[in-house]
C-alpha cells in the first residue's frame, strides 16, 4: 500500500491537531479557539495563525473522520 506524502508543514499540523483531538476529545475546537484567542490578546499573530491553521486541518479530519475517508490511511 502506497503511503501518503505530505509536505513537512502538513505534517506539522496534523501532528498537532491529532494531538489536541486525542488530549481535547470533543472540546478540541474549544481548545483550540482558546489558543488562537489568547495569541491574539497577547499580540503573537504568528502563532495565532499556525493555530488557525491547526483549526483548519483539525476540522478537514473530522470531516473526513465522519465521512469515511482518512486521506489514504
Amino acid at each position: 500500500m502506497a503511503q501518503l506524502r505530505l509536505p513537512l508543514r502538513q505534517t506539522e499540523l496534523l501532528a498537532v491537531a491529532l494531538s489536541v483531538e486525542r488530549m481535547a476529545g470533543a472540546a478540541g475546537p474549544r481548545v483550540i479557539a482558546a489558543k488562537i484567542g489568547a495569541l491574539q490578546v497577547a499580540g503573537e499573530a504568528k502563532e495565532a495563525a499556525f493555530w488557525r491553521e491547526v483549526a483548519r486541518v483539525y476540522e478537514q479530519h473530522l470531516i473526513r473522520k465522519s465521512d469515511g475517508t482518512n486521506g489514504g490511511h
